[in-house]
């Protein structure tokens, strides 16, 4: 996937590994001057990763608006000079499982996704007859999946994804940084455990009610996520002029 570098420091633990195994790139955003020394970082990356595919988001802006924003056309021209088949894959229902702008997370959702065919490069005599193509279909897309409902989709389990072979210094740099999130984890626990003793010893009489509080707050959250509501969907079909 292309990321933003900020992403790393915001999840360090989670980016750490999927550097390690090259399934990201990392990017500067507003710092891209040289298109083509650009494109040619990410020629370089992807000739090095054991992944086949790039993961981009088009629109360049996260948005809970419901409807798309109009694509970018920057790595798409990365496609069409690279003659890399684009493939459009929408999903509907993640603001019911994390919705970043209400503080919420909720468990057990379902969440719709549809795939367009592979639109090729080659097919199209310039790129503004490509670009305009992988318009079309974002859009459509959008509309099958946003109109769609979860009881007409096909189930598909998490454990069905690809399988990938990596290389073992991939494989041995892996389990290092693995054990050092572990470690790191662990250490955090810890120290977490001995200034929550250390502050319930200060407080004295008060610190046992205010833990039972506490726990009372977390069991609260806990099970508001397992029984909430998810909100309404954010994605709508487009309204579409008529000619």
């Amino acid at each position: 996937m292309l990321s933003r570098a900020a992403v790393a420091a915001a999840f360090p633990a989670f980016m750490a590994a999927v550097c390690v195994i090259r399934s990201v790139i990392l990017f500067r955003r507003g710092r891209v001057f040289d298109k083509a020394a650009f494109n040619a970082m990410i020629r370089q990356r992807m000739r090095a990763s054991p992944v086949e595919g790039l993961i981009v988001y088009p629109e360049g802006h996260r948005s809970t608006a419901p409807g798309p924003l109009p694509l970018k056309r920057g790595m798409l021209q990365y496609a069409w000079q690279m003659k890399v088949p684009v493939q459009v894959v929408m999903s509907a229902g993640k603001e019911a499982v994390v919705a970043e702008k209400e503080g919420a997370t909720r468990f057990g959702r379902d969440v719709v996704v549809g795939y367009s065919l592979p639109l090729r490069p080659t097919g199209f005599s310039d790129f503004d007859a490509f670009m305009a193509a992988v318009q079309a279909a974002w859009d459509a897309e959008w509309d099958r999946v946003a109109g769609a409902r979860v009881s007409d989709a096909r189930p598909t389990p998490a454990h069905n994804s690809m399988a990938r072979s990596y290389p073992l210094p991939i494989r041995a740099a892996q389990v290092v940084v693995t054990g050092t999130i572990i470690a790191i984890f662990l250490a955090i626990v810890a120290w977490s455990v001995r200034t929550a003793a250390r502050l319930h010893a200060a407080l004295g009489a008060a610190g046992t009610p205010l833990a039972l509080a506490l726990a009372a707050w977390c069991a609260a959250s806990a099970g508001r996520a397992l029984t909430a509501p998810a909100p309404v969907a954010a994605m709508q079909p487009i309204a579409r002029k008529k000619e």
